[in-house]
């Protein structure tokens, strides 16, 4: 038994990407918020080596989401988005009620509840994809919610060990 997270650019390319893009207008695609879930599932579980909280925890997917955050994002489909939102959302989910657990299993919804926790934060996203501790910042206000430097730093350091070295 080894770790052995998932390959960066196949996370990229094949799961980030094409949701971003089955997203968007409703949630506008764009290369920052790409970049940003980058980080967070290169922090969170070590590039996708952990699909629930290791050892033992609540959170669930490669992004580490928390059951209050899901049911939070959630609610706020059912009640704010549009309803084409809603439909792509639902199109990426086995089951039409979003169950916690398929986060664990469905990266693509993982990665679609990831972004909804972006997108409904106050501040718009970081201007520069390439400005790393711009992303960790964000991160860190808006998806960990605590103003770590700590925390940051081990998150820059965890996207240029996965992701750009």
């Amino acid at each position: 038994y080894c770790d052995v997270p998932i390959n960066a650019t196949h996370f990229r390319e094949f799961v980030i990407r094409p949701v971003l893009k089955h997203l968007n207008p409703e949630i506008p695609y764009s290369e920052v918020a790409e970049e940003l879930l980058m980080l967070t599932v290169a922090h969170e579980s070590d590039m996708g080596t952990y699909l629930r909280q290791h050892p033992k925890g609540p959170a669930r997917s490669v992004y580490q989401i928390e059951k209050a955050t899901f049911d939070w994002l959630k609610r706020y489909l059912n009640r704010k988005s549009n309803d084409r939102l809603l439909f792509k959302v639902t199109a990426l989910s086995t089951e039409l009620k979003f169950d916690f657990d398929e986060l664990v299993w469905n990266l693509a919804l993982a990665t679609t509840f990831a972004r909804l926790r972006y997108w409904v934060a106050p501040d718009p996203l970081p201007v520069d994809k390439a400005n790393v501790k711009g992303l960790a910042n964000y991160w860190s206000k808006f998806y960990q919610t605590t103003n770590d430097p700590t925390k940051i730093a081990e998150a820059i350091k965890d996207y240029r060990r996965y992701v750009n070295g």
